[in-house]
This record gives C-alpha cells, structure tokens and sequence, in this order.
C-alpha cells in the first residue's frame, strides 16, 4: 500500500453542468486512505458577476495559502475544470506538484455533438478558459510536462482525444467511451492510476 506525505493537498475542480461535488463525493474516502486532504474547488463556477480573471485569482490565492501551510498541491480537473487546471498550472508552476486532467477539452475547436456544443457556447467562462488554456500549453516546458498526467477515453462525445491531450505529457487511455462514464470511472473504478500520479515525485 502506498502512503502519502500528511502535508498534501488535492484541489479537485469539478465538471460544469453536473453536481459540482461529484469529485469530492467519489474521491474522499479514498483521498483520506492515503492521507492526502482534498478541497472541492465547485465556487468556480458558481453564478456571480466575478469575470474568469477573478475566479482564477481566487484558486491561486487558495493555492498559495496552502503552500504557506506546507502542504505539497495538486490539481485535478474534471471535464470543463481541465482548463481551470492547467491555466493556474501556468501561473503557480513552482508551487504545483502535480496535475490531472480527466476528460478536460484543452483546445478550441468544433465540437460535434449537439447537447455538448450546446454546453459550450452557453458558457462564456468555459470558452474563455479554453481559450487560454490552449495558450498556456504552448509554452509548458519539458520539465512542466513530467507533472501532467491526462485520461481519456477510447471515444468521448465532448473531448475527443485530440482535444483531451498534450504532446509530451504522461496521456492515459481508459478502457470507457462516454464523458461522465469516464470521470467516474477515473475516479473509482482507474484510481489506482490517480494515486500513482499524485505520488510521482
């Protein structure tokens, strides 16, 4: 069995358009075993008049807070919360231990399937965050790189591989198709493949 330091941290950033405490649901219990604390970060896409600049800059602040209080930080992203991940990733490189993405779209582009496009067009902070996400990727270095770990499935409705992806990162095939069946999946049935991640050093 395989035991993690006391002083870490996993901030799970939940999917948009599901319970946004789906994640810390799933992965509590689990989390707990190997002694990682985890925080739900669902106020990120609660309804407010903040813009995505400000919700950014309040996960950061919780970042640094945690590291002021020696916990080592990880990311999670589920779905729509990927981006999130990856763009306070860019902002706190130093300061991150790790991050996973679960079924997150990373880049711009069509988006095939009707329900989902619709999901993305009604959601100006998903776009935006898409958008800067793309950007930030282009410029990870290689040393960036050796703390990403992406999952996907063998087909998904809303972030097919291309989209789900980054060249030079640790990228996961899961034995799933469908988005949610995927995420849940991930964080259960494939945890086995979450812990290992969150203790690489």
């Amino acid at each position: 069995m395989i035991y993690l330091s006391m002083k870490q941290c996993t901030i799970i950033i939940p999917p948009l358009g599901i319970d946004p405490k789906m994640g810390e649901k799933m992965t509590q219990s689990w989390l707990e075993k190997y002694s990682i604390k985890s925080i739900n970060w669902g106020i990120f896409w609660q309804e407010s008049d903040d813009d995505y600049e400000t919700r950014l800059k309040l996960l950061i602040n919780e970042i640094d807070k945690l590291n002021k209080q020696d916990f080592e930080v990880s990311l999670i992203g589920l779905s729509a919360g990927g981006s999130v991940a990856i763009n306070a990733f860019s902002q706190r490189k130093n300061q991150i231990k790790n991050l996973i993405n679960i079924c997150g779209r990373l880049y711009v582009g069509k988006i095939k399937f009707p329900e989902s496009k619709k999901i993305n067009d009604n959601n100006f902070l998903f776009k935006e965050s898409v958008k800067k996400c793309e950007e930030n990727i282009k410029i990870l270095t290689v040393d960036d790189k050796k703390k990403i770990l992406t999952i996907r499935p063998v087909w998904d409705e809303f972030a097919s591989t291309e989209f789900a992806t980054i060249d030079g990162v640790s990228n996961i095939k899961v034995f799933s198709i469908e988005h949610v069946l995927t995420i849940l999946l991930s964080m259960t049935v494939y945890k086995s493949k979450i812990i290992g991640f969150l203790n690489k050093k």
